[in-house]
């Protein structure tokens, strides 16, 4: 709602709630990210958009762009990543986690139990999403080559609630914020990092024009390349 309507003063832009949220219907839990990928597949079909697009997919959604841009390379001209997850991030974060005590405080207990079992439970994330199996195809898909990609990465960290131990929290920040998104630009050989040092984890919501500053460069970069 904040990004969308300047946006449509450059391009033709078009939004969708994954099935299970917003306004989309529920689905059977234990999909995964191709048929996420079908279901963008089959959208776009029926409503008579056609490529080349940009791919801009915030957080979560970042796995799925990535993901359908493998599968479907001709379609996709640019790829956008906000704040985006990375494949690599339950089982990174896991290795930085002390060795368990019987004086771990309750925040440490109920992260450690998400980030080593919680996270494989499907029934446990809001649209009922197999993350192994996605990261699994996500990790298959291999890098974006030569097509550009933006990668937008929040300043504030929020991501992380409060209460972890604070040598740990500063080690899962620096993760979250510097080497995992680096490893995204990687993806690419024409990628940039662009920092949205006033914005949390939220950047569409806290700071949108970020988004849209990040698109208009996306389309002058795919524009000159036809």
């Amino acid at each position: 709602d904040f990004v969308q309507p300047s946006v449509a003063t450059l391009t033709r832009v078009c939004s969708y709630d994954r099935a299970g949220l917003g306004a989309s219907d529920g689905v059977p839990v234990g999909r995964n990210g191709a048929d996420v990928v079908a279901d963008l597949e089959q959208l776009l079909s029926q409503s008579g958009e056609t490529g080349p697009f940009v791919l801009v997919g915030h957080s979560f959604g970042a796995l799925f762009v990535r993901l359908y841009t493998a599968t479907h390379p001709d379609e996709v001209s640019g790829v956008i990543l906000v704040d985006a997850v990375h494949e690599a991030w339950w089982e990174r974060a896991a290795a930085l986690l002390p060795p368990a005590t019987a004086t771990d405080s309750l925040r440490l207990h109920n992260f450690r139990t998400f980030i080593t079992r919680g996270y494989r439970l499907p029934e446990q994330t809001p649209e009922g999403i197999n993350i192994p199996a996605t990261v699994a195809q996500v990790v298959a898909a291999g890098d974006l080559g030569d097509r550009p990609l933006l990668v937008l990465v929040a300043g504030i960290p929020t991501v992380i609630a409060p209460g972890l131990p604070p040598d740990l929290e500063a080690q899962l920040d620096e993760l979250l914020q510097q080497t995992l998104p680096d490893e995204l630009l990687s993806l690419s050989s024409f990628s940039m990092r662009l920092p949205v040092d006033d914005s949390g984890h939220n950047i569409p919501q806290e700071q949108p024009d970020a988004v849209v500053v990040a698109i208009r460069t996306m389309l002058d970069v795919t524009r000159m390349g036809q």
